[in-house]
């Protein structure tokens, strides 16, 4: 987990538009290699993309590549 970063705050980190790091994880909707929807703690983010992929999910912090077109979020 990204130092500075508690367990009940959400945050994402846009690395290009080839990858985001979302922090607060606390579960996986929609997956689809266009579209990724991840439950945050206090929002849920969409990604929408080609070729999505989640690389990684680990102790609430989970790694979106692909190629990225679109993110969102909607406030729980």
């Amino acid at each position: 987990m990204s130092k500075g970063v508690s367990l009940n705050e959400s945050c994402a980190f846009v690395s290009s538009n080839k990858k985001i790091t979302l922090c607060g994880c606390k579960g996986v909707g929609k997956y689809s290699e266009n579209e990724i929807q991840v439950k945050l703690t206090d929002l849920t983010v969409k990604v929408t993309g080609e070729k999505l992929l989640l690389s990684t999910y680990v102790s609430g912090e989970i790694v979106i590549t692909g190629e990225i077109e679109n993110i969102s979020y909607t406030e729980k």
